[in-house]
């Protein structure tokens, strides 16, 4: 199409004026052809240099029936030239599956991850973290298990005392509602629960979600020598108990203002936790592997020490010596010696 021919007729002629003749010259006919094989009025009139109102005014008066928005959407998937939107693309067949990665999507958003369904039905799962590479593993996650990639962006704070945030999005309906499978509340602060197939699945698929939890709400205290996660989720936190009893891993629990903290801080659990779990945030997996190489006197808990007494009473009725029964239950010899002498000298009085 000529631009300056067709650009310079259209400005001289309103729409009105538009006459037999003039429909049948090639410049007008160019004009009907390019619209009928799918290209919007906006792109002609931009090709062009004028509004798309005065293209549609021109097309209107060639009788050509101007398609309405559904049909320029339909067309234009059709025809490759837009994709459609995000939350109407395929997911993968075997994204149902629960793996590795799933657990850690779904550990995620037991902790700092969200899903959000707004009124206009945009369907969102979503992080905003300041570690980078907690912010782009969950992101490989959700590519990995559905194959679809979310957008990421980093946002820079203009105070400088804040740090900057890592945001990962997807808009997918299909996804948000295999999510939502696991959990019917969308995994909401107050309202989550483990979800019944991470409670009912392997050592390796619990070890994934609890990483994603640990990186999402717990830290490590080196000078206190422990490891701590915190939820203000009281009946869930006491669901991640149970998955640490299941891998072996002995913890304690306090009520700390609205808030259940729980703490691993035996020397066994500790390097259990080391070997199995870890995290996936590099700062708090140096604070934990300067923890288990450095840590040399662990102190089992009283708690926990209370709950061994009966056990080491029927050990040394074998006839097994402090530091056998230390080994068995690996807690030092001398918790062993002062607890049994305290527990026998009080039982002789």
């Amino acid at each position: 199409m000529e631009k300056t021919n067709l650009s310079t007729q259209l400005r001289t002629h309103s729409c009105n004026d538009i006459t037999e003749k003039d429909m049948h010259c090639n410049g007008y006919k160019q004009l009907k052809k390019l619209y009928e094989s799918g290209k919007s009025a906006y792109n002609i009139g931009k090709q062009l240099g004028l509004h798309h109102g005065v293209i549609i005014g021109i097309l209107k008066k060639l009788n050509v029936r101007i398609r309405n928005k559904s049909e320029a959407a339909k067309l234009s998937f059709n025809l490759g030239i837009i994709k459609p939107p995000i939350n109407t693309r395929k997911i993968l067949k075997n994204s149902y599956k629960l793996n590795k990665e799933k657990a850690y999507i779904l550990g995620t958003l037991c902790g700092d991850a969200y899903m959000h369904c707004t009124r206009r039905q945009s369907y969102q799962i979503g992080l905003d973290v300041t570690d980078k590479e907690f912010a782009y593993y969950f992101f490989s996650c959700i590519n990995n298990v559905y194959g679809l990639k979310p957008k990421s962006s980093l946002i820079k704070s203009r105070n400088p005392k804040w740090k900057q945030q890592y945001k990962i999005r997807l808009c997918s309906k299909k996804v948000f509602e295999d999510l939502k499978k696991y959990d019917k509340k969308e995994f909401k602060t107050f309202d989550w629960t483990v979800p019944n197939q991470i409670l009912n699945s392997n050592n390796k698929i619990q070890a994934s979600f609890l990483q994603a939890f640990f990186d999402s709400e717990g830290w490590v205290e080196v000078k206190e020598k422990r490891i701590r996660v915190i939820s203000a989720n009281k009946n869930a936190i006491n669901q991640i108990k149970d998955l640490l009893t299941n891998m072996k891993i002995r913890s304690t629990s306090i009520k700390k203002e609205n808030n259940i903290v729980i703490s691993v801080q035996d020397q066994k659990s500790i390097k259990l936790f080391y070997k199995n779990i870890g995290f996936r945030i590099e700062r708090k997996m140096n604070n934990l592997k300067i923890l288990v190489d450095n840590y040399i006197n662990f102190k089992t808990p009283k708690i926990e020490v209370d709950k061994m007494i009966g056990e080491m009473l029927r050990l040394k009725n074998d006839g097994l010596g402090y530091e056998s029964i230390a080994k068995k239950l690996s807690i030092s010899t001398a918790t062993v010696w002062n607890h049994l002498n305290k527990y026998m000298g009080a039982k002789n009085v």
